[in-house]
């Protein structure tokens, strides 16, 4: 196994240059610093995703922005009631857009119109979430989205689009180990894993959680990366750690002693590979043995 190192040599995030540098440096073509070059902020990009229209959506501090091969466009621009900043997750369901912030709440973008339907803590009660702060999204595969927030649980949010469930330690203390949910990942058709100052195998169709037990996994998790049936990538405050869960007690290898970021498959490579985002650059993971 092993991480090699990818120059950076633009001065944008690491999220949004890590799925475009490392595929394109190989084939010598230079990149153009999109921040100079359209409306596009410059500074931190948290996360992108690319609807099936071409469109490519990048959440920022400074907003949400679309990008479409040319030009970077605040989606303010487009629909003045979305003003939310400090942009912290996206997730694409289908002909939804949903959008995390730190401080505003979650928004749900229809694309084939752009109307925005906000999930706020103040809202009504299907629309009601816990709190405004939103550090994770994932959809699952009964078409329900999953929010985790900062401070208050986890909110489960059904496919008529009403908040079906809210789970917190107050609650659920059979479930969370914490309030602050960091990440959510798909296992399978029926369990999510959560980043939850550990990592939790959540059933939620059958509401019941296992806890992968480990020393160095009980700290807060950063990330996490599903890359084989039994592998898990999983940066924490302590460093980056391949997690083997073949057998019943979990084997950990250290790849790297800092955290990272974002963990992004990188579907360029003619090698199973990942690019890991990191404070200072861009990494790319990839298993030397096959």
């Amino acid at each position: 196994m092993g991480v090699k190192t990818i120059k950076s040599f633009i001065i944008i995030f690491v999220l949004f240059l890590s799925l475009f540098k490392s595929v394109f440096a190989l084939q010598n073509v230079i990149l153009e610093d999109l921040s100079s070059s359209t409306e596009l902020p410059e500074g931190a990009i948290n996360k992108l995703v690319q609807d099936e229209s071409g469109f490519i959506w990048l959440g920022t501090w400074k907003g949400l922005y679309r990008y479409d091969g040319y030009d970077a466009v605040n989606f303010s621009t487009i629909n003045p009631e979305f003003n939310a900043l400090k942009i912290k997750d996206l997730l694409i369901n289908g002909d939804d857009l949903w959008v995390a912030t730190f401080v505003s709440g979650l928004f749900r973008i229809d694309l084939t119109t752009y109307e925005v339907h906000p999930y706020l803590k103040e809202s009504e009660s299907n629309y009601q979430i816990n709190e405004n702060n939103i550090i994770s999204l994932c959809a699952s595969s009964n078409n329900s989205i999953l929010v985790g927030t900062e401070r208050a649980g986890l909110n489960i949010i059904d496919s008529t689009y009403s908040v079906k469930k809210s789970i917190t330690l107050n609650n659920s203390p059979n479930i969370l180990r914490s309030n602050q949910v960091s990440s959510i990942v798909p296992w399978d058709s029926e369990t999510v894993i959560l980043g939850n100052y550990s990592l939790l195998f959540f059933n939620f169709i059958k509401n019941e959680v296992i806890q992968i037990d480990h020393p160095l996994l009980n700290n807060h998790i950063v990330e996490i990366a599903k890359i084989q049936e039994n592998e898990l990538l999983v940066s924490t405050l302590e460093g980056l750690f391949l997690v083997n869960l073949e057998t019943p007690t979990p084997k950990l290898t250290q790849l790297l002693d800092f955290q990272i970021r974002s963990i992004v498959k990188n579907i360029f490579s003619t090698n199973e590979s990942y690019l890991l985002a990191t404070l200072s650059g861009v990494l790319e993971y990839h298993d030397e043995t096959k």
